[in-house]
């Protein structure tokens, strides 16, 4: 989460509110870290369990406060380091800015995150924001690409992205077909 000058006031707020409903729609099984960043990143909240951790999720998230410039590439490389090795059926990464951040390269850092099975939503919050950047991120990390000009869209976005990162339409796997009747598809 962006906690950047720009995001003060009803920005924060309501993406904290966000990030809560996101929170309360998680299973008790499910892991959430929360990284925020602005010229520096913080791990307000490192990967963990929802279930008997969930007050103290909304509590810290509540916390959160903004200060700084918006540094988007080293906040994203953490959130890709805490990822990679960790063990879990889907890894999903949300990342919510109003601003722009320098060139970095993120295609490359994405590149990475796909091939450990990491997909990557983006949120571009108001008119300062960078669009082009967040849905280059959203497209490499086969996620999706939201832009808001109404930050009280929010709290949809992230319920949307948590309950769809908890039940994916499907895994990937290998499959081996089996022909059962091989006469069925002479001359297919």
């Amino acid at each position: 989460l962006d906690r950047s000058w720009s995001m003060n006031g009803p920005s924060m707020e309501l993406c904290k509110t966000a990030a809560q409903a996101a929170v309360d729609v998680m299973a008790d099984e499910q892991a959430l870290g929360v990284l925020t960043f602005d010229d520096r990143y913080d791990w307000n909240i490192p990967l963990r369990n929802v279930g008997a951790n969930r007050a103290e999720i909304r509590r810290k998230i509540a916390d959160i406060t903004a200060g700084g410039e918006t540094l988007i590439f080293p906040a994203l490389e953490q959130a890709y380091l805490a990822l990679h090795t960790a063990k879990a059926r889907v890894k999903h990464v949300v990342l919510l800015s109003d601003g722009k951040s320098y060139p970095d390269q993120y295609e490359a850092l994405v590149g990475k995150m796909v091939k450990a099975n990491i997909t990557v939503s983006t949120v571009a919050v108001g008119p300062s924001a960078d669009p082009e950047l967040l849905r280059n991120i959203a497209q490499w990390g086969r996620g999706r690409a939201h832009r808001v000009a109404d930050a009280n869209q929010l709290p949809q976005i992230f319920v949307k992205e948590a309950k769809d990162a908890s039940s994916p339409a499907f895994d990937e796997n290998n499959i081996t077909p089996v022909v059962k009747t091989p006469a069925f598809l002479t001359g297919v």
